[in-house]
């Protein structure tokens, strides 16, 4: 075999443990273990442990697998004791119909009342005002 050849066969082997060295898992910070994970997956509804590596979701785990490979002196590691966890959302949680209908309404939630007088912040007289809510 030529130098040529060998040269090439060492750089492949070389880039390949390069590669598969640097495929390990990430130290994580936050794991939660031992809970009940309801995933919202069909393929895997519930799991056991949650590692999260800042503001991500790194890996759900099954029940009782080995974290280890996530875990490092920072870590912090939290037993759930069996408690439960979900997903969470952020819901605005507005009816349409409502809010549309509050489109054209003046909005007085700033507005602050005068004492003893009959007209409010805006300085116009109640029968002017459509308040609704």
């Amino acid at each position: 075999m030529s130098k040529i050849a060998l040269r090439g066969r060492a750089s492949l082997l070389l880039l390949t443990l390069l590669a598969v060295g640097s495929c390990g898992q990430q130290p994580a910070d936050l794991i939660l273990k031992n809970a009940v994970v309801y995933t919202m997956e069909e393929e895997q509804p519930t799991a056991g442990v949650v590692v999260i590596s800042g503001n991500t979701i790194t890996a759900v785990l099954g029940p009782g697998e080995d974290t280890a490979p996530y875990e490092a002196s920072g870590t912090r590691v939290i037993d759930m004791e069996g408690a439960f966890i979900m997903p969470g959302f952020i819901d605005s949680h507005t009816h349409f119909d409502g809010y549309g209908s509050t489109l054209n309404d003046a909005d007085l939630m700033a507005s602050r009342k005068m004492a003893g007088s009959s007209r409010n912040s805006l300085g116009l007289p109640p029968s002017c005002l459509r308040v609704s809510g």
